[in-house]
């Protein structure tokens, strides 16, 4: 980091000054909480009072758990002289950006990794805790409490990436991927100040269109509204290039070799119905994915003479289950033909299914 702004909206710049703003930060936001007032009261689940004496750090005790050290982290003098160096004696903390704007030092939190010796006696301390608290049974299933600290309800949550909300609906999510793809594409066009289709070709594919892209087989847009709402990113980004500015968008794709990321979201789609066909992918589902003879068939789906794979759709009526990606993507994975379904490679597949999507006039690059 080289700039940092402080809480009396001072930006500082000098190596000194930034870490006393973060020193300060740092400090701000820890407690101690020594008080029995802060204390939340509950009702005594046990008589007994848990004491530590240094009975846990048996010699016995401790090199049993030396001996779980991987090995590789437990080699040098250290081990070998039984001291501790006093380098070792210090920690160092680091500013980790958390998310947000890099120049507030709200923004980071301090990490300090410490050291081998102080990770075992941690240990041991942790193994003695739980041991008293199964033993006196002061754990229970239906614990959802940390600390002092209630969970709280939330209306969304970020899950591996992906915004998810208690309405089922991707709106927060959207937002968010396009505001991202958005502030890359500023920068990207504050740098390069000539645009030629090569050039937009990497640099788009590269640093922007991945954020429209990721986990979208989770959250596939099936309203208009937000499905035009992710076109236009593309369809602004694609302006840059002076020599097709004034062309309508489906030729400007054309002159630069890429589709829609409609189209690439059921490229997606059906790449990944081929991880789960040919066991590349295992997964549970709550309703399994039933076989039929033919994509026409309404009656018991107990054939298995078909060579082809052809699925049943489960569910038409409910919006929701009907957009869901087992549902939405077999009336697109029941039109392929054998040879595209039948390869047993994900890179075969892709070739079948780009030539496939070509001779349909989509592209796939």
């Amino acid at each position: 980091m080289s700039v940092l702004r402080s809480k009396l909206v001072l930006i500082k710049d000098d190596k000194r000054d930034l870490v006393e703003i973060l020193n300060d930060q740092f400090y701000s936001v820890y407690k101690k909480n020594n008080s029995s007032d802060q204390i939340k009261m509950i009702v005594p689940c046990t008589m007994n009072i848990f004491e530590v004496t240094d009975i846990i750090f048996d010699s016995s005790l401790v090199y049993e758990e030396l001996k779980r050290v991987d090995k590789n982290k437990s080699v040098g003098k250290s081990f070998n002289s039984s001291e501790l160096p006093l380098v070792l004696r210090h920690a160092n903390i680091t500013p980790i950006i958390k998310k947000g704007q890099r120049n507030l030092a709200s923004n980071y939190r301090p990490i300090s990794p410490t050291s081998i010796t102080c990770k075992i006696m941690e240990k041991m301390i942790k193994n003695t805790m739980v041991k008293f608290l199964e033993m006196e049974n002061l754990i229970t299933n239906h614990q959802h409490e940390e600390n002092v600290f209630v969970l709280e309800n939330t209306d969304s949550e970020r899950d591996l990436g992906v915004i998810l909300q208690n309405n089922l609906k991707w709106d927060n999510h959207i937002s968010n991927i396009i505001h991202k793809a958005n502030f890359v594409l500023g920068k990207l066009k504050n740098s390069f100040k000539t645009w030629d289709t090569r050039t937009f070709k990497i640099l788009f594919t590269t640093y922007v269109r991945p954020f429209l892209e990721y986990g979208s087989v989770a959250w596939y847009p099936h309203r208009k509204h937000d499905i035009k709402r992710i076109e236009r990113v593309q369809r602004r980004a694609t302006k840059l290039v002076p020599s097709i500015r004034n062309k309508n968008y489906s030729d400007r794709l054309t002159t630069l070799g890429l589709t829609t990321l409609e189209d690439r979201r059921l490229r997606g789609d059906l790449i990944q119905y081929f991880k789960f066909d040919k066991k590349f992918n295992c997964i549970d589902w709550f309703h399994s994915v039933v076989q039929c003879p033919s994509s026409f068939s309404t009656g018991p789906a107990d054939s298995t003479r078909n060579n082809n794979k052809v699925y049943r759709q489960l569910v038409k009526a409910c919006s929701k289950m009907h957009h869901f990606f087992t549902n939405r993507v077999i009336p697109n994975w029941n039109e392929l033909p054998f040879e595209v379904k039948n390869q047993f490679r994900i890179n075969g597949f892709k070739n079948k299914l780009n030539t496939y999507l070509s001779n349909k006039n989509i592209k796939t690059k």
